[in-house]
């Protein structure tokens, strides 16, 4: 099954507490399965590599809509995009 995650995504927890995560970038791990960097959002120190299937799996996560993400990207994320694009491709 295809999943596509893009930078600037963010999810929400389904069980509390009910962090909102930002993805910060993708990268695949050494079995070649899509994998990405999340950063909390009220808390951009702490961050986790989730796989992509977890993400969109609604047991765990949960999608914030796109308006909320349009908000979120007049602001600090496409900078955040432009730096994690130039990280994971070194």
């Amino acid at each position: 099954m295809q999943h596509t995650v893009d930078i600037g995504d963010r999810f929400r927890l389904a069980c509390p507490p009910h962090y909102l995560w930002e993805v910060e970038g993708v990268t695949r791990d050494l079995e070649g399965l899509p994998h990405a960097r999340l950063v909390r959002v009220d808390f951009p120190k702490e961050s986790r590599m989730v796989a992509t299937d977890t993400l969109k799996d609604k047991r765990f996560f949960e999608a914030v809509d796109d308006t909320a993400r349009a908000a979120a990207n007049s602001g600090i994320a496409p900078l955040r995009r432009l730096f994690s694009a130039f990280r994971f491709a070194n």
